[in-house]
């Protein structure tokens, strides 16, 4: 699953947050990508990037995507 949702984040730039129609909604509150990643790793899960997954998460948490045209 986060590999999956490390993949989405290089194919559309960000970590998906409730995406839909093909684009970012950012219509949820909060960042469940990041939760789902953080809990991976605190539980030993090592099969993804963790530095690739920090760099999306920050991305995730500091820039806001464009908005859907």
């Amino acid at each position: 699953m986060v590999r999956s949702m490390l993949a989405k984040a290089d194919a559309g730039g960000y970590v998906p947050n409730f995406p839909g129609w093909g684009s970012y909604t950012s219509a949820m509150v909060g960042d469940h990508g990041a939760s789902m990643v953080a809990d991976a790793w605190v539980k030993g899960v090592r099969g993804f990037d963790g530095d690739a997954a920090l760099t999306a998460l920050v991305k995730n948490a500091t820039v806001t995507p464009p908005a859907a045209e």
